[in-house]
């Protein structure tokens, strides 16, 4: 087989991993952090600019004031927050290796918590731009997307069960 093949299916079984909730925690914890990973570096370049003067900076300030800019920021808590709590999650299963057999439910409770933290902050958030009502409806459409996520694989197809070592990824 040759290089491309192995590497598309070397790609193709890290995307599936083990399917269910496993699988979307799994994605959205790395999404997460490499969303939070660009916010960091975007913050690090904006307080650069202060070294060239208050004016520069202010300057690009107009960049956080507007609803597009609050909406990113719910993004942002949305991926910090799910972060910490998956990366929790599988500390506390790391060092009690028995709860490993209540991952699903650990799961559902790591969403749980989520909600209850999740859905009242980013509502908060967006009143200023888009009212309650507003800020509730694009905080439950975020919120939505790892449930949704969750019970799309109950109707997606079967995951490929795909060997790296068959294709020649394995040394």
């Amino acid at each position: 087989m040759s290089a491309l093949g192995r590497f598309s299916a070397v790609i193709a079984e890290s995307v599936v991993y083990r399917g269910r909730e496993g699988q979307w925690a799994y994605l959205v914890h790395r999404v997460a952090g490499l969303g939070v990973l660009l916010f960091l570096g975007l913050h690090i370049f904006d307080i650069y600019l202060v070294g060239f003067g208050p004016e520069v900076f202010n300057a690009t300030l107009f960049l956080y004031k507007g609803p597009a800019a609050r909406v990113l920021e719910v993004l942002l808590a949305f991926g910090l927050l799910f972060h910490a709590l998956n990366g929790l999650r599988i500390i506390i299963q790391d060092f009690v290796p028995r709860l490993m057999r209540y991952h699903r439910r650990l799961f559902w409770v790591q969403a749980v918590i989520f909600s209850i933290l999740f859905i009242p902050a980013g509502t908060f958030m967006l009143k200023e731009f888009f009212g309650i009502a507003g800020g509730l409806l694009i905080t439950l459409a975020l919120w939505a997307l790892v449930p949704l996520a969750v019970i799309g694989q109950y109707v997606a197809p079967t995951p490929l069960t795909l060997n790296v070592a068959e294709v020649g990824g394995e040394r």
